[in-house]
């Protein structure tokens, strides 16, 4: 994978999982479910305000059908739910498709990153 493309990848296993945050430092994780409708409706958001993330921010794309260990060692319990981990350490939880709420969770990573 080139240096300028983001690292997206869909996990459904805990070791995976828990690899996958110890290798990249900034990781999202969106999880979702393809019976959802809000989680479907706020993708086009999601999408969009990954975009104005620097590249070095991994994405992990989280179906909590296909991954109940990881939903459960996570917590989740509703969806859509997205997380962000900085180091392997879980910092800002963003619940539902409220858009203020989704961008007040992005708005979070923003900051963390040192960006404006």
């Amino acid at each position: 994978m080139a240096d300028n493309e983001r690292i997206q990848v869909h996990l459904s296993e805990s070791v995976a999982f828990q690899e996958f945050l110890r290798d990249n430092q900034t990781v999202i994780v969106r999880a979702h479910a393809t019976w959802c409708k809000p989680c479907k409706m706020v993708q086009p958001l999601f999408n969009a305000c990954v975009e104005e993330l620097p590249k070095c921010v991994s994405i992990v794309h989280l179906d909590i059908d296909k991954a109940p260990s990881v939903s459960r060692k996570l917590s989740i319990r509703s969806v859509p739910c997205f997380i962000s981990f900085h180091q392997g350490q879980p910092y800002d939880v963003s619940k539902g498709s409220n858009p203020v709420s989704v961008k007040s969770f992005f708005n979070k990573v923003k900051n963390r990153l040192g960006m404006k």
